[in-house]
């Protein structure tokens, strides 16, 4: 199988946050760019990671999928299953506190990154 490694970069005016999107089965690339744990070839996933430059530490996020797997490529629902992972860790990471009563903020934040990631991993899908 080819080996394949596309990524695109999305920055989050809300929350101040860096995200990329990454397409790959080539784990050793997506490990020397973003150090994951990933040994084996990718499905889906999404992690918070954190960047250390000039004594400063910067959390970033990447979901990571594999739209030219081996095996099953992943769907649209495991793409949102991704993104609400990482609508979990930026509130998270900012002091969010869910609120179920009112769960816009969840809703809207959602529906901007299943909506960017369908542009970069399903650009053939209309939206």
């Amino acid at each position: 199988m080819t080996r394949h490694y596309k990524q695109k970069r999305l920055i989050v005016p809300i929350y101040k946050s860096l995200v990329y999107f990454i397409d790959t089965n080539n784990c050793d690339k997506l490990n020397s760019t973003h150090p994951t744990t990933e040994e084996n070839e990718p499905y889906a996933f999404a992690s918070n990671l954190k960047k250390y430059r000039n004594g400063t530490i910067t959390n970033y996020y990447v979901i990571v999928l594999n739209t030219k797997g081996s095996y099953k490529k992943p769907s649209i629902g495991v793409l949102a299953h991704e993104c609400l992972h990482l609508v979990d860790m930026i509130f998270r990471n900012y002091g969010v506190k869910p609120d179920f009563k009112n769960d816009e903020p969840n809703a809207y934040l959602l529906e901007y990154f299943v909506n960017e990631a369908m542009k970069f991993y399903y650009p053939d899908k209309v939206i």
